[in-house]
């Protein structure tokens, strides 16, 4: 892997300075791994700040100034935004460009953008596993992608000297690679992060209404509850896009989820503390196992 102070970039264009954006910027920089970072986002108040707080060198008034000279584009939006991002992209990034997003879904973005990015930009799709139930630049962390996974999905068009760079660089960053197909991936990613959101806010939302009901509830939310819905504060613009766009994978976690609720309502409404406790173990036993690498 190339040195953490030699810059790997001459030109990194982040499109979307939020949470993820900024933090990837300050990476960057800390690291030295671009010689100039140029930010771009919709709202003017999130580019000050990501300048503020030192995630990028400067910021764009929009793509097309953006792009001259970029030898790496990340576009960091919500999921809905990327492949219209593309799009725009397409027409005005120099050959030879590395181009990836971070979205949370792959196989939709990932098909698209092959089929109207011309061959000389090199397309990489990327999903950095890490994040927070905060949002905005201010929110960001220099350190957020360390010791982070970050899937990347080639494909059979993807360049193979477009992949090694992608690679790089995730390393350069301190996050671990995957390599997945798009759709191995938005299966996974399912089950590991989707489902999970959706159960936080099922959560939050049966509480809260337990809580309009009787209001001691609220009283008594403790540890368990905030560890619990700590997700469900996260960013809803960006959870809508997502689970829009997974929403067949999305659909079968929700059944197997389902199933295990059912299995718990059936054994403590027949007062079976046999099967309570079986289901109980097998829990914290799969929760183990999934931390266990």
């Amino acid at each position: 892997m190339p040195s953490a102070f030699q810059p790997l970039f001459r030109r990194a264009v982040i499109v979307g300075t939020g949470l993820m954006g900024a933090s990837f910027g300050l990476a960057l920089r800390r690291r030295g791994l671009a010689e100039r970072v140029i930010g771009l986002a919709r709202r003017p108040e999130t580019l000050r700040s990501a300048l503020e707080i030192g995630a990028v060198d400067e910021t764009a008034a929009d793509i097309r100034s953006a792009l001259p000279g970029a030898d790496l584009v990340i576009v960091a939006t919500p999921v809905s935004a990327i492949v219209p991002i593309l799009r725009e992209i397409a027409g005005l990034a120099e050959p030879n460009c590395l181009v990836s997003d971070m979205g949370s879904v792959k196989a939709p973005i990932v098909r698209s953008a092959e089929q109207f990015l011309p061959p000389h930009l090199h397309f990489v799709g990327g999903h950095p596993m890490c994040g927070s139930e905060e949002s905005g630049p201010l929110a960001a962390k220099t350190n957020l992608y360390e010791n982070a996974v970050w899937v990347i999905t080639p494909t059979e068009r993807t360049h193979p000297d477009a992949l090694t760079r992608m690679i790089d660089l995730v390393r350069a960053v301190g996050a671990k690679p995957l390599l997945l197909s798009p759709e191995e991936h938005d299966e996974a990613v399912a089950a590991a992060s989707h489902l999970p959101h959706i159960v936080a806010c099922a959560l939050a939302l049966a509480v809260g209404k337990a809580a309009a009901e009787h209001p001691t509830v609220a009283d008594l939310c403790a540890g368990g509850y905030r560890d619990t819905t700590r997700i469900a504060a996260g960013n809803s613009e960006m959870w809508r896009d997502i689970l829009i766009a997974n929403a067949p994978n999305i659909l079968k976690q929700i059944e197997a989820a389902s199933e295990f609720l059912g299995r718990f309502r059936d054994a403590v409404s027949s007062n079976d503390a046999e099967a309570v406790s079986r289901l109980l173990k097998e829990a914290a036993e799969a929760r183990r196992a999934c931390f266990s690498g």
